[in-house]
């Protein structure tokens, strides 16, 4: 929902200002992979794997913190998976 969203997006900011102050004298970066279940989701696996696949899609990006699971990502992914195979 909306309001979700909003919610979330509120608690990003001080979820990253507490990762880093775990350990204040190294420079550490919190990335969030989301993924916004719907109805028809069952397969926790498939959850978890989509939010991750949304988080990896930002690894190595400085200017993002947050990334949200698209269907482009699973598609690149299968793609890759094609080709690696052959």
């Amino acid at each position: 929902s909306a309001s979700g969203k909003q919610l979330w997006w509120m608690r990003i900011p001080r979820l990253q200002r507490s990762f880093q102050a775990l350990e204040p004298r190294t420079r550490k970066v919190l990335k969030v992979g989301i993924y916004e279940t719907a109805p028809e989701d069952e397969d926790v696996l498939q959850l978890v794997n989509r939010a991750k696949m949304a988080c990896e899609s930002i690894q190595g990006t400085y200017d993002r913190d947050v990334a949200w699971f698209m269907p482009a990502l699973e598609r690149e992914r299968a793609r890759r998976r094609q080709v690696s195979v052959i």
